[in-house]
């Protein structure tokens, strides 16, 4: 995570739509919202330094500018992206130049799977919604949990994402953000950017209000209504 360049993969995605390439810092709130904290930032740009110094406290070596494993030999890794995605092939690009400024190869690969990831997949390239519903945030990061695809875990996560249910309405904020601060301790995943959306009506629809999250615009269509002839 410390060494990929987030500002530039988030050109790569936004840039085309001319939108500006802020990389997201927080996997719950958008950052126009109340709740928002950037607990990210530090991962917005690059730093090969820091993370050359994570991995040497975890008995990484550098041998000869080659990245080897506390076991031996050199870390290889896969990293799998559908065979139709540019954005995705162009953002693999990124991920294996910001792998070898630290030692670490990486092998892109762009087998045709049928939409499953190859047996024994090490990497991948995946979309998923930032940022996360409230009501899903348990389902991704709790340890078992139906979305949790990465085998994540962690009893500090665990932990917070139990006092949801339990927590006062007003104390959801700052356990969101708890939850957001310790994802990113854990290094589990890293988001990358808000998707823009875009949402036309008639003009004489009423009522319509976008949603807080991507693909909700019907959240609230219990109060549309057209207007009178």
């Amino acid at each position: 995570m410390a060494a990929m360049d987030r500002g530039g993969m988030a050109t790569s995605v936004l840039g085309p739509y001319g939108l500006p390439p802020t990389p997201v810092d927080n996997r719950v709130f958008l950052p126009t919202a109340s709740g928002y904290s950037d607990d990210g930032a530090i991962y917005d740009r690059a730093s090969q330094a820091a993370a050359l110094q994570l991995l040497a406290a975890s008995g990484y070596t550098d041998s000869g500018g080659v990245l080897d494993a506390p076991g031996g030999g050199p870390v290889r890794l896969t990293l799998w992206v559908g065979p139709g995605d540019a954005v995705g092939r162009e953002l693999a690009a990124q991920v294996a130049t910001s792998c070898a400024a630290i030692g670490t190869h990486v092998t892109v690969s762009l087998e045709s799977t049928a939409g499953a990831l190859p047996a024994g997949w090490e990497m991948a390239i995946e979309q998923r919604q930032v940022p996360v519903y409230p009501s899903q945030v348990a389902s991704r990061y709790m340890t078992g949990g139906p979305a949790n695809v990465d085998g994540y875990s962690s009893a500090a996560m665990d932990a917070l994402l139990a006092e949801i249910p339990v927590v006062a309405p007003s104390q959801l904020p700052v356990l969101y953000d708890q939850v957001d601060a310790q994802a990113w301790r854990s290094f589990v995943d890293l988001p990358l950017v808000q998707v823009p959306v875009t949402v036309v009506w008639g003009p004489k629809l009423l009522n319509v209000e976008p949603g807080p999250y991507f693909g909700d615009i019907a959240w609230d269509e219990q109060d549309w209504g057209f207007q009178a002839s």
